[in-house]
């Protein structure tokens, strides 16, 4: 999501807030008014309503922005939320109160008044605790979610992947991450997080996978080829990828290495050991995405799950069952025959 987008939500999300106050008061004096004992209806006609709900109006707009009520509905906490709404609304009052007072306006029906009160908080709640539940039954069928996929497993990566779970960020999904290593493919970053391939597979991964994020969280040095943009003498910023066993000397490779941090060391060929475990590796990463990716997300979901007939469901077992034996196909690691996605 863009700060464009995301100014634009929060805009719309106070302009509801502000119509929802507005229909509180109203109803508040309606209630007042048509449902109240007949002594209470009869209203002084020096009450300047008019002027109390522009006041309204103006105040809460600036105190829904002073307290930041308005969320993206990214938290699932609704207490806070609540008690967001309750200081918000509180403090509005407390402003209206005073000015009611500055301009002389001392005929206001209390029990206008605290009925607006009461009736705000509820209605403003309640919309946000709505918007809550429908978009949380969104996310559980893959609606609405943003895809982030991490640069490195090791400790920079687990902060994000935390901070990410402690907050309770429901819109955000880390579906995996990336390492230089082909034999950290598989490793369990957090509960439900694993190394899913390498970074040379990037580009690979990028044009399979829906990636609405990538974050990287390890330094740039510890990857062999660099990918930057830099400033050519005579095409102008393109795209460019600084290798150690780089002679051309058109671009200074040492003053991009300088300027990266990058600390490459001499390159060593592999074992025939080492590429025949990068290739079990690359395999058992690859499988282990098409499980993260395409099977997990239905097989595990209860309300997809459901919406499958028999056939379907048999469909998807045999397909999750193939993919957990491809490790023992007789060409494995370097011919394997990959199951046909129902």
């Amino acid at each position: 999501m863009t700060k464009e987008e995301e100014k634009i939500i929060l805009q719309t999300n106070r302009l509801v807030d502000l119509c929802l106050t507005i229909c509180a008061f109203f109803i508040a004096y309606l209630i007042r008014t048509g449902l109240s004992p007949e002594y209470f209806r009869v209203l002084k006609s020096t009450s300047d309503y008019k002027l109390v709900v522009l006041m309204i109006v103006i105040i809460w707009y600036l105190i829904f922005e002073k307290f930041q009520i308005h969320t993206l509905y990214r938290e699932n906490i609704f207490h806070v939320v609540f008690w967001k709404v309750l200081h918000a609304v509180s403090f509005g009052m407390l402003i209206l109160i005073l000015c009611m007072y500055f301009f002389g306006i001392t005929s206001m029906s209390r029990m206008i008044m605290v009925g607006f009160y009461v009736i705000d908080i509820v209605l403003i709640c309640f919309a946000k605790f709505a918007i809550q539940i429908g978009l949380t039954r969104l996310r559980q069928k893959e609606i609405n979610l943003r895809r982030v996929l991490v640069i490195g497993s090791k400790t920079r990566a687990k902060a994000f992947i935390n901070k990410i779970c402690n907050t309770k960020i429901a819109n955000v999904v880390v579906f995996g991450c990336l390492e230089v290593k082909k034999s950290d493919i598989g490793y369990e970053v957090a509960p439900g997080v694993r190394v899913i391939g390498a970074v040379e597979n990037l580009e690979a991964i990028l044009s399979k996978e829906v990636v609405d994020e990538l974050i990287f969280a390890m330094p740039l040095r510890k990857i062999e080829n660099i990918d930057c943009e830099i400033n050519h003498p005579e095409y102008g910023w393109i795209p460019y990828t600084l290798r150690d066993d780089d002679t051309d000397m058109t671009v200074d490779n040492a003053a991009v290495k300088a300027i990266l941090g990058s600390n490459i060391a001499a390159y060593v060929p592999p074992t025939q050991e080492e590429l025949d475990a990068q290739a079990a590796a690359s395999v058992r990463g690859q499988r282990n995405m098409l499980l993260a990716t395409e099977v997990d997300p239905i097989v595990s979901n209860p309300l997809r799950w459901a919406d499958l007939t028999t056939e379907q469901q048999n469909a998807w077992s045999a397909y999750r069952t193939a993919l957990l034996d491809i490790t023992d196909q007789a060409g494995f690691p370097h011919s394997v025959t990959w199951p046909t996605k129902p």
